[in-house]
Formats: C-alpha cells, structure tokens, sequence
C-alpha cells in the first residue's frame, strides 16, 4: 500500500469524499488517501467503520491494514479456507490437489458486549465505585437545573407572602383597636367583603377612615349594616387597618407560607446532601482518573518460578482525543488453565497525564 507523506487540506478532503462513495474502489483509494493522517482519532474511527460495517470485503481487507499501523482495537483477520468441493474424477484426466485460498478480507465482528478485564483482580472495588459515581453524575445532571426551579418558585412564592406578614406583624405589635361601623357588605367574584368606618386619631386630632376587608360567608350573613365592629389601625399610617374578622385572605397567606418554606427547605437540604456526597465520594487523588480503554493483544506463558505470567498491549483515548498505546504484564497464576481476554476486550486505565497512567 502506497502512503503519501505529505496531503494537503484538500487531498484530505478528497479521501473523505471518496470514503462516502457508493462505489468500493474509490473507497479503497479513500483509504490510501486518510493513511497520511491515520494518527488522527477521528480517522482511526472511520478505518474502524469500514471494517466492522462495510459490505464490500476488499474495502475491508484495506481497512484492516490500515488499523494494523495504528494498534487496533478489533480482532485481527484469520485466513478463511475455501469451500471444498467434491468433483468427479475424469477417466480422461488425472484427479487434482485440493487448493486452498490465499487470506480473505476478514467477516465483520459480531457486535457483543464484552467483560471488563483487569490487570489486578483487587481493583474491582476502585473501578466500580468510579463507575457508580460517573453514572450518579450523569443521572443527576438535571438535578441542580431542578432545584434553581424550586428555588426560584420559592423566592416568588415568598415576595408574594411577605409583605403581608410584614402588614399583619406591625397591626399585632403596633396597631390600635377602635369600634368602627359596617357601612356596606358585598359578593364580588363569588367572594365576600365588608365596608367599614372608623374614627382614627392622629396626633391632637381625629379623622373619620374607611376601609375595605374580605370576609367569611358566615361573617357576611351575620353582620348587617351600620353593626358595631373592631377595628385595629396603625396609628402612624391610618389607611391600615383591619376588622377583627377571619379574613380568608390570611388562610391563603399561610398556605403559600408553608409551601415556600417547605420548597427552602427541600433545596437547601438537597444541595448540603449533594456537597456532602460529593466530599465523601472522592476516591482517587486529585487529577486522577479512570479511563476505558481497549485490548490490542495478551499473551502469557510460564516464568523460571513456574509462575503463570502474561503479557498484554493496549489502548486507550486521552481526555485530549489522542490515543495512547501501553504495554505492560503480571503474574496472574489464576488464568493458567483459562482464556485469556481476546483482543478488543475493555480494560480500565488509571490516568493522571500522558506518560502517567497505568492499567488496573
């Protein structure tokens, strides 16, 4: 396979064209094109495409040489022997040998989910509390958007109550009680209210005030026109004031009053449980990480201790994007008389920065 040092920005271009083609040998030229930046992430992934899923095997064949320059992460092709087929002997010609065909662009992987392999057993416990963790992380991504809604319903719900506490509060502490008059009593909206009169002092003189207050139904078929009532007023500030009846509107007043404190409360409590789970659920040192990565190959044989040692390559994708190869072995005496992982099988990496890093 030729190979091009040097492309330029629109060869490169050129290849990704020739790559979505429908015909397979402009796919294959395609492929010879991207091999001058095969180092590219993105183009592993397209070499990896065309290999699992193309329908055309030779495209399949230059796909796979492609990853072998780069350290695939899928299973390597295998020489596919060709069909026998039972002819008759001729009486005129001599039987002839059975032949056997060169390799064939390799079948497409069946997609399967495989078992995760570690180095050292003993890692489980790190590797699964990262993996709880990331999926906490990803199922509570919506969280905090929910509690800054319940957070922000609480605040309206509080400037809508507040102001009538603040009212209520100053007439309890503050407020002066005078007997003032019924002066008119109505139904607006299906609601109930009394008109009210009442000589108000303020300073050295007095002034006739009114007011205006909803009431109850029992309330309003009780009091009948010019009826003695209570009145409390603010002495600073007249125009408060209020009946000594229920007013509907302070019931109202404390059902929204509960349902703020109450959404406060669950958003507070919610994020002091976030923060302390969060605390708690830092494992790993700062900057370190658990990355998945993928097995290029493993083998293993027996040491001069008669210790069952493998050997394993892999791969893994930095934060970064760029793709990182490993190597390393242990002595794992338990996979003696077993499989070893096949290639393409996931791993775990324990990473901090390149060069830095280690298979679990």
């Amino acid at each position: 396979m030729s190979e091009s040092k040097d492309s330029s920005p629109s060869d490169i271009l050129r290849g990704v064209q020739l790559i979505r083609s429908v015909d397979p040998a402009e796919r294959m030229r395609g492929i010879h094109i991207l091999m001058a930046v095969r180092h590219d992430p993105r183009v592993l992934q397209v070499f990896e495409y065309l290999y699992e899923d193309d329908s055309d095997p030779s495209v399949r064949r230059e796909a796979w040489h492609a990853l072998t320059h780069t350290g695939p992460a899928i299973p390597g092709p295998k020489p596919v022997a060709a069909p026998q087929v039972e002819e008759k002997p001729s009486s005129d010609s001599p039987p002839s040998p059975t032949l056997a065909t060169a390799e064939e662009p390799p079948a497409a992987p069946a997609r399967r989910r495989r078992t995760l392999f570690l180095l050292d057993p003993v890692n489980v416990r790190l590797v699964a509390g990262e993996s709880r963790s990331n999926a906490r992380r990803k199922s509570s991504g919506r969280v905090p958007l929910a509690l800054a809604g319940l957070l922000l319903l609480a605040v309206v719900l509080w400037v809508l109550v507040l102001p009538g506490w603040v009212t209520w509060y100053h007439l309890r502490q503050d407020g002066v009680s005078v007997t003032g008059h019924i002066t008119g009593l109505q139904v607006r909206g299906g609601r109930y209210y009394a008109e009210y009169r009442f000589e108000a002092e303020r300073g050295s003189s007095a002034a006739q005030r009114t007011g205006e207050q909803r009431i109850t139904r029992g309330a309003y078929e009780r009091l009948e026109s010019d009826a003695p009532v209570t009145v409390t007023y603010l002495p600073g500030d007249p125009q408060v004031s209020r009946l000594e009846e229920t007013n509907p509107a302070d019931q109202w007043r404390v059902g929204l009053t509960l349902t703020a404190g109450g959404l406060t409360v669950l958003c507070i409590g919610s994020a002091l449980l976030g923060l302390d789970q969060r605390r708690h659920s830092r494992r790993m040192p700062r900057g370190w990480r658990v990355l998945r990565g993928q097995l290029i190959e493993c083998g293993g044989r027996l040491d001069e201790d008669g210790d069952f040692k493998i050997r394993l390559r892999y791969r893994f994708r930095a934060p970064d994007g760029q793709v990182i190869v490993g190597q390393t072995s242990q002595i794992r005496n338990d996979l003696k008389d077993s499989a070893l992982p096949p290639s393409g099988a996931p791993v775990a990496v324990y990473y901090r920065r390149d060069g830095v890093y280690r298979l679990l």
